[in-house]
């Protein structure tokens, strides 16, 4: 035997094997036949006390007890793991899925002895405990209450817990999730990324039908017919249930159009006719430049569709001048500052900075009175118009020759945007260092 074919062998021998057979005898004895053939080729002797049974959960007791009897293996699984992944789903998909929001609240605890900022936050969540159901979601459409329970994981540590209470939530999850450049967070929704993760296996079951996957797959499911025309049985697994396509009417989706359009626009886009002239089809994705389907360009259309609804739903709907907004919440994330300095920013940009005006108007607070002047404290005031902020701003105005017009009519997030818009690079990052100290001094009273 040569070196690469001992290094093959090792590399088989570490690699866990599953053998799907019924119950009955002609199954056992080719099984047992299967496992004398490899001991005898390789010189290897399975240890079966390692090794492990799984039965269907409507399997009569006295087939298990043939089958353990007959290999010899007594070791039988209720819910086995593979490599992390479920390899069984039951009836009652939530029960099996309940792990994985388990999993990232174990690791968001064991963060809580250090002093993370809300921007170390950010870092944390999306680069580790996003990235904790990846590799099951690829797989599964995992149930909407698993979602929803990892959506209030990361939303309750972000907002910040206290003695074991939730404090308040200062901005929806729609606005947490929306992209950067719409004036969200930019943190993930799990269900939309799901089905974007799913799209993927359907993609390479339509542009690799010859891998081991697919193949399976076709002999199962759509033996006779092409995949857009499979169909979807009672009996099927919940694999194929997860990435299962669900095809479209061939017209336009009118609700989706008036949510997205106002009236006169909505109107003349569903009186555009679509194409029904019957030719070849090819898979094709027209939001990469490649054509080719990414989860990424998946999640970020499926996101700002969702996202759109959420706005004309709330009565907001998209502003004409769409572009300009997003230029300028792109302008205020490039401001070369500290990133927990932005998210002030952000926050004073939303309005939903934990000021007397909005503890107020939450019931939180009785009052709403300055605590230097006496006045509203909303956050106009706090910021700029309030004698402890000019002072300071009268002071950055000598060193570094930064002029700005703020009245207390002004709405904050254009007064800020407009400002940016027209300001330096180096007058962008004094701004930002200046904000974010005002804040933390005014906290420190």
């Amino acid at each position: 035997m040569g070196e690469l074919d001992q290094q093959y062998l090792t590399s088989f021998l570490q690699t866990i094997v599953f053998f799907f057979i019924r119950g009955d005898m002609k199954n056992l004895q080719a099984l047992n036949e299967v496992l004398h053939l490899y001991s005898e080729g390789t010189g290897q002797r399975i240890n079966f006390q390692k090794s492990s049974l799984f039965f269907g959960d409507k399997c009569p007791e006295q087939v298990k007890d043939r089958v353990k009897s007959y290999i010899n293996v007594r070791n039988v699984v209720v819910q086995a793991n593979y490599l992390g992944m479920p390899s069984w789903v039951g009836r009652s998909p939530t029960s099996t899925f309940n792990f994985l929001p388990e999993r990232m609240w174990r690791k968001i605890r064991s963060w809580n002895g250090r002093p993370l900022s809300r921007a170390g936050k950010e870092v944390m969540f999306k680069s580790v405990i996003q990235a904790i159901p990846i590799y099951v979601m690829s797989c599964f459409r995992l149930p909407a209450a698993i979602c929803d329970k990892m959506r209030t994981t990361i939303s309750n540590h972000w907002w910040g817990i206290e003695e074991g209470k939730k404090k308040m939530h200062w901005r929806s999850w729609e606005w947490l999730t929306a992209p950067k450049a719409m004036g969200g967070m930019g943190f993930r929704d799990m269900q939309i990324f799901n089905q974007a993760m799913l799209g993927k296996q359907a993609w390479r079951i339509l542009t690799v039908p010859n891998s081991l996957c697919a193949r399976v797959l076709k002999g199962r499911y759509f033996p006779c017919c092409s995949f857009w025309d499979a169909s979807q049985p009672r009996s099927s697994s919940f694999t194929w249930r997860s990435i299962m396509y669900d095809g479209a009417a061939g017209s336009w989706n009118e609700e989706m159009v008036r949510a997205c359009f106002n009236e006169d626009d909505a109107e003349k886009i569903l009186q555009i006719p679509l194409c029904h002239t019957p030719c070849e089809d090819f898979p094709a994705w027209l939001h990469t430049k490649s054509g080719i389907y990414t989860v990424k360009s998946a999640y970020f259309l499926a996101r700002l569709e969702s996202f759109h609804v959420f706005l004309g739903e709330n009565g907001r709907g998209e502003t004409s001048d769409q572009s300009k907004i997003s230029k300028s919440w792109k302008r205020l994330w490039a401001i070369q500052a500290p990133p927990k300095m932005k998210i002030v920013l952000w926050r004073m940009a939303h309005d939903c900075l934990p000021t007397g005006s909005q503890l107020k108007k939450r019931h939180i607070l009785d009052f709403d009175a300055c605590c230097f002047c006496g006045r509203e404290k909303t956050v106009e005031h706090v910021f700029f118009m309030c004698q402890f902020a000019s002072e300071i701003w009268r002071q950055v105005r000598k060193c570094f020759n930064i002029n700005y017009k703020m009245h207390a009519s002004a709405n904050i997030r254009h007064w800020l945007f407009d400002f940016l818009e027209a300001a330096e690079d180096h007058e962008a990052t004094v701004f930002a260092i200046t904000e974010w100290h005002i804040w933390e001094s005014r906290n420190a009273v």
